[in-house]
């Protein structure tokens, strides 16, 4: 009992701390990320097993298809929801932010009547170019507005700082449809039946936490003290920002999640054009064991972003600097302990994917040097999105992509995977310098990491 009452007073303590707090959400959600991952190899094993390639193929382009509609249907809403919440909560109160999360939610509802609407008419016109997407027509829709609801409610879970529970929210699609998967073995469904049993529990998770987000505004609604707010007058009271308004900031933030995007596929879509299907395998292996490196820095900024809209919200930029220098910190240094866990076995790893894997490693060790560069850099990209930088970030974005087409363009041809790669660390060595500089320009200190905040 003892034991338990000193832990419990410890973690009280570490969690009334930002950044005690930072290390504990993203030490759960690290867990959760890793377990999510093993679950989806595991489920993807499953169907290669039991129904085909193929298969796995059609499911492949289905999620695809509706992950990258659901960019255009949210409206970069999703980030403009984790930065405005937290300022929301501060100056207005859980019952205010709780309006601005409806407001966007019908926002979002709007845009996907809009981007359906396009898929409708592009189906019908190019039905021929589409032919797995028009065969699963009426899922795709389906899903793109089940994921929309659903990434702009795990949002909200991360700006009221429930970790616990979007956490839990990275276990449980994977985990679900492994269970999907095995049922739909036992019940010997064929292709297309199973395709769509496969897809359904993606409706009940985006149901289900829906109403997690909006009962957590409730939860604290309910216990939260009048006092720590600030008063408003009569003709003062707080007002839900308008449709323009919303999408004067979102859009940007759209541009910047494109601009990633473009820089995240653009190597291996120049890769397949130039080069043999081969190669293009080899660089992929390469880009998911590299990957892993980037747990340590999604996991922090799952947890940083939130916190740094608060602080900047509340114009505690002293305090905003001590969160990021050591959220850099934590990101770097556990972002070194797994680099040197991967150079020390990856070559039985390659090896075990064929020895033709271990001849182009010089693409490999770039793109992990790009992933330990990014993460030296920190959450600059957060910041700057979170304190209202996101113009200037998206031109820097913008411009990063362009590089990026560019450089792969040029140096593919020559070079191969490793042209690729060396695109990859030119392309993050521009945009996060930039980015630095801007947050030096504006805020008087970079994201480097450190201890002691200074």
């Amino acid at each position: 009992m003892l034991l338990h009452d000193w832990y419990k007073e410890k973690f009280t303590r570490l969690k009334s701390t930002n950044i005690g707090d930072l290390i504990l959400g993203s030490g759960i959600n690290s867990v959760a990320k890793v377990t999510a991952a093993g679950l989806g190899f595991i489920g993807s094993m499953l169907i290669a097993r039991f129904y085909s390639a193929e298969t796995l193929g059609q499911i492949a382009t289905i999620s695809s298809t509706f992950a990258m509609l659901s960019l255009f249907a949210l409206v970069g809403n999703h980030t403009y929801l984790l930065r405005t919440i937290p300022q929301k909560i501060a100056s207005s109160g859980f019952l205010h932010a709780r309006r601005v999360f409806l407001k966007i939610v019908s926002l979002v509802l709007i845009s996907n009547v809009f981007v359906i609407a396009v898929l409708f008419f592009t189906l019908i016109t190019f039905k021929d170019a589409f032919t797995v997407v028009k065969s699963f027509e009426y899922l795709v829709y389906s899903l793109l507005l089940a994921a929309c609801i659903k990434k702009i409610s795990i949002f909200t879970l991360r700006a009221l700082g429930d970790y616990k529970i979007f956490s839990l929210f990275e276990i449980l699609p994977p985990l679900f449809m492994m269970l999907f998967v095995l049922m739909a073995i036992a019940l010997k469904l064929e292709n297309k039946p199973f395709i769509y049993f496969y897809y359904s529990p993606h409706f009940i998770l985006g149901l289900l936490i829906f109403v997690l987000a909006y009962t957590g505004f409730s939860r604290h609604i309910s216990t939260e003290p009048t006092s720590t707010l600030r008063p408003f007058s009569s003709t003062e009271k707080p007002s839900v920002p308008t449709y323009s308004g919303i999408l004067k900031v979102s859009i940007p933030m759209l541009g910047v999640t494109l601009s990633n995007a473009i820089i995240t596929h653009t190597d291996i879509l120049m890769l397949a054009s130039f080069t043999d299907g081969a190669t293009v395998g080899i660089y992929s292996v390469y880009l998911k064991l590299g990957a892993l490196m980037t747990i340590a820095i999604g996991a922090v900024n799952s947890m940083y972003a939130p916190k740094a809209a608060r602080l900047y919200g509340d114009g505690k930029i002293q305090d905003l600097k001590v969160l990021t220098k050591r959220a850099t910190l934590i990101t770097f240094s556990v972002s070194i302990i797994i680099l040197i866990a991967i150079l020390l076995l990856h070559q039985p790893v390659l090896a075990f994917y064929g020895s033709v894997f271990l001849h182009q490693t010089t693409a490999f060790y770039l793109l992990l040097f790009s992933t330990l560069l990014s993460a030296f850099y920190g959450s600059v990209g957060m910041l700057l999105n979170m304190t209202g930088k996101q113009n200037r970030f998206f031109f820097i974005m913008s411009s990063a992509a362009i590089l990026n087409v560019l450089l792969n363009y040029i140096l593919i041809p020559a070079s191969g995977a490793t042209g690729a790669a060396i695109a990859t660390f030119a392309t993050v060595l521009y945009w996060n310098t930039l980015a630095v500089i801007s947050v030096k320009n504006n805020y008087d200190f970079t994201t480097f990491p450190s201890f002691s905040g200074r």
